[in-house]
């Protein structure tokens, strides 16, 4: 026992003495959660500029339509859109049109519009400008002259457009969660955003440290440490003190990781204004989300252990770890299949299988919490599979550690596992 203390504890401080893990506290959380919510925060927050657009009005009546619709001001108060109208002129419209190209190019106008005869009946207008990105722009130009186009079609038949936008105005469905606790509002983006970004914590807690874990074995085999520490543990005490050495680093790491998000995590949803997310992370999400991270741990990291003991370099535990990452990838790829039916019954049946529990049922959990029956049925089948994993996993490790050479083959591996 006390040799198993001893390689926990060295397990253990090796991870947590370093700078990285620390770092790894912090920025995990941060990178993952920037790539979920920085791009419609940037969409909110980003500097708005002042946009001179020059406007052809081959119709001859859409630019005071525009100049009247087009009112949006930036923060500091100015026009978000400067419009100039160009005079138009059938013989010279070719050159016309390159001066005002020339124009774009020496910084002088943003972008030109021509708006062509037959409006009305379908012409497209043409946009021109120095780039193809500015969606936002072209969306709101495209709403604008529609809307004129429609007000001017309705018109000549006697139609006001605000009365027909009043008749036929939608209806926008709120969406509540129905639970034990009671009801509450939510919204499929938040729900997902927030699914996503603990499967993520979870995955990469899991698979860092189990690749951590083959990298250290295949390392020790090379450099014959691995002799030298069996002659003081058995290979079982050396390999249950690496994997729960290192499980209480990865414990120590998610829980810092809480600690932050329960500090910090209603500033930083209120900043990106989403403050509704807080509601998601109730305690049935969060007693869930630890029981998987240790679960799926040893589930994997068993597997690791025996990659680690097969493997005699780095580069041959890297081939080998694609199917691992697939099995826990497969349920974020499938992620708004779950979402839209979590409840359905191969997605229940596929929630079993021990490989995908972890992230699926985590993604099961926050669209729609299944029955504590089901719940219950997954840690059972998660533990007996990691029991017999675990089996499997040390009666490899023994002999494993000590062998080198070429990787051994499948009947070789039946005949370590019969060894006694």
């Amino acid at each position: 026992m006390r040799n198993l203390w001893v390689v926990i504890k060295k397990e253990y401080l090796e991870i947590v003495k370093t700078k990285g893990f620390f770092i790894g506290v912090v920025l995990a959380p941060l990178i993952m959660g920037a790539f979920m919510f920085i791009p419609s925060l940037l969409a909110r927050k980003i500097k708005q500029e002042q946009l001179k657009l020059a406007v052809v009005d081959q119709a001859g009546w859409m630019y005071a339509k525009l100049d009247s619709v087009l009112a949006d001001t930036l923060p500091d108060g100015k026009k978000a859109y400067l419009l100039s109208s160009i005079d138009y002129d059938s013989k010279t419209f070719e050159e016309e049109k390159k001066r005002l190209a020339q124009k774009i190019l020496d910084g002088k106008l943003d972008a030109f519009l021509v708006i062509p005869f037959g409006i009305e009946t379908g012409a497209p207008p043409q946009y021109y400008s120095k780039t193809a990105g500015n969606i936002i722009v072209r969306e709101r130009l495209e709403n604008r002259i529609s809307d004129a186009v429609v007000a001017r079609r309705l018109a000549e038949r006697g139609v006001v457009l605000a009365d027909l936008k009043k008749v036929l105005r939608g209806v926008e469905i709120e969406s509540n969660q129905v639970s034990e606790k009671g009801t509450a509002k939510t919204s499929f983006f938040s729900v997902f955003l927030s699914s996503f970004f603990l499967v993520m914590i979870l995955f990469s807690m899991v698979l860092s440290y189990g690749q951590h874990l083959a990298r250290s074995i295949v390392e020790e085999k090379n450099t014959r440490i691995v002799e030298v520490l069996t002659s003081s543990a058995t290979p079982f005490q050396l390999l249950m003190g690496k994997m729960l050495g290192l499980g209480a680093a990865s414990l120590s790491q998610v829980g810092l990781m809480a600690l932050l998000g329960f500090l910090l995590g209603a500033p930083a949803l209120r900043w990106v204004g989403m403050e509704n997310v807080q509601g998601i992370f109730n305690s049935t999400v969060v007693i869930n989300f630890f029981v998987y991270v240790v679960l799926g741990y040893f589930l994997y990291t068993s597997i690791f252990a025996i990659l680690g003991a097969i493997s005699n370099s780095d580069q041959e535990v890297q081939n080998m770890t694609a199917p691992i990452v697939w099995a826990m990838v497969l349920p974020m790829v499938i992620g708004f299949v779950v979402a839209e039916k979590s409840n359905a019954d191969w997605v229940t049946t596929l929630s079993l299988v021990p490989f995908f529990t972890p992230t699926l049922m985590m993604m099961r959990i926050s669209f729609s919490p299944p029955p504590w029956s089901q719940l219950f049925a997954s840690y059972a089948i998660m533990i007996l599979t990691i029991m017999a994993m675990g089996w499997l996993a040390a009666k490899i490790f023994r002999v494993g550690i000590l062998m080198y050479g070429k990787r051994p083959t499948l009947p070789e591996l039946v005949r370590w596992v019969r060894y006694k």
